[in-house]
């Protein structure tokens, strides 16, 4: 629908783009780009409204040094072409330092939430909610790249096959994330659940030249929940995870195997064996989250020879987990601990379904810690580039165009 047309250092804010057959928005490189150097280069895409778009919302070819913040896309993928391989609510290629934050990814089908495909670098996935996902493949979906990049602080919920009964793409079907042949990935402080198969699913491919060989993945401090299949599935033994919190999973919950002959075992055999998840728990809790309202509710029952806290049942419910924990100034440990030592934040105001609104600081407070915690979330005034604009504006005479009433206070 919408090409930046090889582009760069646009900014694109405050948006509905809808009911495209194909694509909503690309801002890479594509057929408009012509000989463009910078196409994708620097562009910030903020507080857009993407949705009903048939097979992906946003695209980005060769992205660099890219913003994506404070969006909500969803109900795309409608056109079920997801066999095509390029449906997803965002996708890029060979995407640099992008930076996909604070955005809601919600009621996708036939289509992932986001899909990294192939030789991405340096790019950050954090402090998203990405639910209710159907699609033959997972909710994030990091394609051969070998480079490092990072998932952390989101909120994966709610992923289902598209095609039951089926493994989908290459087993992952209904995964909360897809490692394909991927390496050198940073899985923490995230919440992955209500999964029809795995939390994180990986495959190699040496059929691909180029391809990861999902050596060098740190899964930490994050929670599973309800996956029907397994938490982690690792290929080799140089990988890690510790520090993680699993709840309501199956009794042989992790998966293990050379290739892609997968076996799986409960919690203490993958500690026997891989020396994985020492210190990780498994706990009694029950955890939802709505992907419409944002809300999460979470309950369980505190153990009293459990990290010096005394033993009793607590329940609260809030819209979304509180984003940068383990952050500087925070420890990185679990998330459910975290929220059961740190205490809960207010309610963050809802999420409108116009448009994504950045996280504000919840009125009031709490501890210090999470006061500490809301300042340093919180957004900076927005400057108005539309008025900078007007002031610098002037006549063919040189005297200051006057301020248009549209946009007076």
């Amino acid at each position: 629908m919408i090409s930046c047309a090889g582009g760069d250092h646009w900014i694109i804010e405050d948006n509905t783009i809808e009911w495209a057959n194909g694509g909503g928005l690309s801002i890479g490189r594509d057929a408009n780009s012509g000989g463009s150097r910078q196409a994708g280069a620097s562009h910030i895409l903020r507080r857009n409204t993407i949705r009903c778009c048939g097979i992906e919302g946003i695209g980005g070819m060769g992205t660099s040094n890219a913003l994506i913040e404070d969006n909500l896309i969803e109900w795309c993928g409608w056109a079920d072409a997801e066999r095509g391989w390029e449906a997803a609510g965002a996708k890029f290629h060979n995407a640099r330092n992008l930076l996909f934050r604070r955005n809601v990814v919600r009621h996708l089908r036939h289509a992932n939430a986001i899909w990294f495909d192939v030789g991405n670098v340096n790019c950050r996935i954090t402090r998203n909610v990405l639910a209710d996902v159907l699609s033959v493949s997972a909710a994030v979906h990091i394609e051969m790249t070998t480079e490092a990049n990072q998932i952390d602080n989101n909120v994966i919920w709610n992923v289902r096959n598209a095609e039951a009964g089926t493994p989908g793409q290459r087993g992952c079907a209904g995964s909360g994330i897809f490692d394909n042949a991927t390496d050198k990935l940073i899985v923490a402080h995230n919440l992955i659940g209500r999964c029809d198969n795995s939390g994180i699913f990986a495959i190699t491919r040496p059929d691909r030249r180029g391809s990861g060989t999902g050596t060098g993945n740190t899964i930490a401090n994050n929670i599973f929940a309800k996956c029907n299949t397994s938490a982690i599935v690792f290929l080799n033994a140089n990988n890690q995870a510790d520090g993680n919190v699993y709840v309501g999973m199956p009794a042989t919950f992790q998966g293990y195997g050379e290739g892609d002959a997968k076996q799986y075992v409960d919690l203490e055999a993958w500690r026997a064996a891989h020396k994985w998840d020492m210190s990780s728990v498994v706990a009694e809790a029950e955890i939802e989250f709505d992907p419409e309202t944002l809300q999460l509710t979470l309950s369980t029952r505190r153990s009293a020879g459990q990290a010096g806290m005394d033993d009793r049942s607590s329940r609260a419910t809030m819209t979304a987990v509180p984003p940068g924990v383990g952050a500087a100034g925070h420890p990185a440990q679990p998330m459910l601990l975290w929220l059961w030592r740190e205490g809960l934040p207010e309610p963050w105001p809802r999420h409108s379904r116009e448009h994504a609104t950045a996280p504000q600081r919840p009125p009031g407070g709490t501890a210090g810690s999470v006061d500490a915690l809301a300042e340093r979330l919180g957004s900076p005034p927005r400057r108005d580039r539309r008025s900078d604009r007007r002031r610098r504006a002037r006549d063919v005479f040189g005297r200051p165009v006057p301020t248009p009433l549209a946009f007076s206070a």
